[in-house]
């Protein structure tokens, strides 16, 4: 058994992103909302022989830090982390 991984970076206007309904594409990957709502959404991706298609469900938020509040200097610099665990 082995682990793969593979990822793509690009910038604005590489990408194609629709709002509503949410689409996101690089190149032939593709990350799409079921509905409005967004989630559950969908991943297609295909990189050589390998390939995903994955369906993320609604799941419970988690917020890192306090309540997602992550402060970084003694004069207040912070941003907020979250993630979904799909």
């Amino acid at each position: 058994d082995a682990h793969h991984a593979f990822e793509k970076f690009a910038r604005a206007g590489q990408v194609d992103i629709t709002a509503a309904p949410f689409v996101a594409r690089i190149d032939d990957w593709q990350l799409k909302g079921s509905n409005e709502d967004i989630l559950p959404m969908q991943l297609i991706a295909r990189e050589g022989p390998y390939a995903a298609n994955l369906t993320l469900d609604n799941s419970v938020l988690v917020r890192h830090g306090i309540d997602g509040y992550s402060q970084k200097t003694a004069q207040g610099h912070a941003s907020y982390y979250y993630s979904y665990p799909f």
